[in-house]
């Protein structure tokens, strides 16, 4: 996942883009547990973003 992440941080898409196929794919996660996970990557790390830009304004 750490590969994963470099690359999505590196393009435009988001580590859930990512990691979906490989959790389908790979680990072969069924589709409906892989897409709840990668939303939660997504949701998860935009909230720590968010947070940190907040903070570091004050």
């Amino acid at each position: 996942m750490i590969f994963g992440s470099m690359i999505a941080g590196g393009t435009a898409m988001g580590g859930g883009a990512v990691a979906f196929p490989v959790f389908t794919k790979i680990l072969d996660i069924t589709p409906h547990d892989a897409k709840v996970f990668s939303l939660a990557i997504q949701g998860i790390g935009m909230t720590a973003a968010s947070v940190t830009i907040f903070l570091t304004k004050l």
